[in-house]
């Protein structure tokens, strides 16, 4: 099912175009008895695994910054998953995290591979988390972004203001800047560059997530967020060397979510980016993607 031109060189020796989050075709591949829709990029001249990419709640294929996981694609092959029912996967979004890690592990069994690196943001990071512990051999470095540990502080009910911005009907503009972004000129102008760059590309774009998902997935971040300090310790078992990163005003999974990551995982360490909310990555895209790098590629 996946692509293979990218594997060869021209005449000329050189390495062929490999794609990128704007270019890439979206693929599919059945997955107990649905349809996933994925794209997959970048550098495969590399003996490193494919970083998969993991999304936030309501978000789709064309929600992944180009500026981010292009110039992570230069590094190493990238793939973009929507998960059972997301965007134009097809079938019901499972409404507990567990189920989405089992469908993860599936897509990467139907794609043959062995082992990956993760990239989970909000609660693609939940999911990483749990896949890490369901298949901790199928793992070998993670970063979360955004995100927080099952059972964490200040999870299970977000404010009156971060509900009415993430949750509401209609996604807008100004809801993503509000949910994403901080309060800063600096930050919504960051971040109206991000929602600009979302929409350059306008063929085979990923379908909407619909009120369905919406609601599948809150009750999933809902039940992942039922404070239970017993829970902090299955983190104990993700032992892969991980990056924890988070903005220095989260609203959303909360910043100290982030710090209990690094302080309770074995092997991890914590970088805290300034000025920015809940979307840091899309504020600093570059710098980001340049920290992702040498982590993946450290020793």
């Amino acid at each position: 099912m996946t692509t293979t031109e990218n594997l060869s060189r021209d005449r000329s020796g050189s390495v062929p175009d490999m794609g990128s989050q704007l270019t890439s075709r979206n693929q599919r591949i059945e997955v107990d008895g649905e349809s996933l829709v994925y794209r997959r990029f970048g550098n495969r001249q590399t003996s490193t695994p494919p970083l998969l990419c993991l999304q936030h709640f309501r978000g789709n294929l064309d929600f992944w910054d180009p500026a981010l996981v292009d110039r992570i694609a230069r590094d190493r092959e990238v793939i973009l998953l929507a998960n059972r029912g997301v965007g134009a996967s097809t079938g019901v979004v499972p409404d507990n995290v567990t189920d989405m890690a089992r469908d993860v592990i599936l897509f990467l069994r139907a794609l043959g591979l062995e082992q990956v690196d993760l990239l989970g943001f909000s609660l693609g990071g939940h999911i990483a988390q749990e896949l890490a512990l369901l298949r901790p051999r199928l793992v070998r470095r993670i970063v979360l972004a955004g995100t927080a540990p099952q059972g964490g502080p200040d999870l299970h009910r977000w404010t009156d203001d971060v509900y009415a911005n993430a949750a509401a009907d209609e996604m807008t503009a100004e809801t993503a800047l509000n949910v994403f972004f901080s309060g800063s000129d600096a930050s919504r102008a960051k971040g109206r560059e991000y929602l600009a760059r979302t929409r350059i590309r306008q063929v085979d774009r990923d379908a909407p997530t619909d009120l369905a998902t919406r609601d599948s997935q809150l009750a999933a971040i809902t039940a992942w967020g039922i404070p239970d300090a017993a829970k902090l310790n299955r983190l104990a078992g993700i032992i892969q060397p991980t990056f924890v990163a988070v903005g220095d005003h989260d609203t959303m999974m909360h910043s100290k979510n982030s710090q209990l990551l690094a302080d309770r995982l074995p092997n991890a360490h914590l970088r805290i980016y300034p000025d920015a909310n809940h979307g840091f990555l899309n504020q600093y895209p570059e710098l980001f993607a340049d920290h992702v790098i040498a982590f993946l590629s450290a020793r």
